[in-house]
């Protein structure tokens, strides 16, 4: 089940997110892709847990999914 979800998403929402061998999100995150209020570029919201983080730099989405899979699914 590893194989290619991340790929899909990143060609439909055009936004880099982790994958290959050295990283796979083996958990469950609710992601959204939608327009920024203040701001004329989209803004990622990333839900897992109780948490529920904005983020409008796109810089920082594939961090925010390393630390959510970690946090919930540890190291391994």
């Amino acid at each position: 089940m590893g194989a290619g979800k991340s790929s899909v998403l990143e060609s439909l929402s055009g936004i880099s997110l982790p994958h290959g061998v050295l990283f796979q999100t083996r958990i469950p995150l609710k992601i959204k892709l939608q327009n920024h209020d203040d701001h004329h570029v989209p803004q990622f919201l990333l839900e897992y847990l109780d948490e529920k983080i904005t983020i409008v730099e796109e810089s920082n989405i594939c961090e925010a999914i390393k630390k959510a899979t970690i946090e919930i699914g540890g190291e391994g």
